[in-house]
């Protein structure tokens, strides 16, 4: 059958993103935002667009923020069967100023 699915690319910001998102799930914005030291607003916008994350309900804390996690779509594009498929974050670091996980990201959605 023919797959009318189109491939998405996703930015390193986006990447980076999703897995802050997929290792620290469920995640509201404030924290995503801490660790990446930038605004996702407009990032967090696309992956939802693009069905990569979903709002998974509020934090109970002042503001009532969303609180966000990955989606399947997220699973399918990075050939992932489930979450346990993830390599341990223990196992992934920092090496030559790279994020190491961003660059097992970019590996499985190449």
């Amino acid at each position: 059958m023919y797959n009318n699915e189109k491939k998405y690319l996703l930015s390193k910001a986006s990447i980076e993103t999703l897995a802050i998102i997929a290792y620290n799930q469920p995640i509201i914005r404030t924290e995503i935002e801490k660790i990446r030291g930038v605004n996702c607003s407009s990032i967090l916008l696309n992956l939802l667009k693009n069905d990569f994350i979903k709002v998974c309900g509020r934090k109970k804390v002042p503001g009532n923020p969303l609180l966000y996690r990955v989606t399947g779509r997220f699973l399918l594009h990075f050939g992932l069967k489930n979450m346990s498929d993830l390599p341990p974050f223990e196992e992934l670091g920092f090496h030559d100023g790279e994020n190491e996980v961003t660059k097992v990201f970019s590996r499985k959605g190449d």
